[in-house]
């Protein structure tokens, strides 16, 4: 039974009834449900409206219309783990930021040793090169 008092019967239960409703009261005129043959529309009576939905557009009209519908559709099409799949999804993209915050971190230290391995690196050449110039000056004695 939906929120505004319209029933829903999925196809093979809505035969199911049509056949029963047939059968037992014998006056279709009466019933409110009509006996359909392959492809006809399916109405769907409540007591204070009729929905007939006849094509998958009518039918996403209607799930539009009334969300808790929909909600409904989903929680029985869907198995729990596609249902959770937004919330978990939600959790591993949390988690994947926080990793690449912490990545980003280690690469900023990483960047700054290396540039004090580069200075220390520039001086040792310097050095180097006033070992080398004092080395040929002795030589040359």
């Amino acid at each position: 039974m939906g929120s505004s008092g319209t029933t829903i019967l999925a196809a093979s239960a809505l035969q199911e009834q049509i056949s029963k409703d047939w059968i037992n009261r014998g006056n279709p005129d009466n019933s409110g449900i009509f006996p359909l043959g392959a492809g006809a529309a399916r109405e769907v009576r409540g007591t204070s409206m009729t929905t007939t939905i006849s094509t998958v557009e009518d039918l996403m009209r209607v799930l539009d219309t009334h969300p808790e519908w929909l909600e409904a559709m989903r929680s029985r099409l869907l198995d729990r783990e596609i249902l959770e799949m937004p919330e978990n999804l939600a959790e591993l993209a949390g988690s994947a930021n926080r990793r690449f915050e912490s990545i980003e971190h280690r690469l900023d230290q990483i960047e700054r040793r290396m540039e004090l391995v580069e200075r220390r690196l520039d001086q040792i050449e310097r050095r180097m090169e006033l070992v080398e110039r004092r080395l040929d000056q002795i030589e040359r004695r």
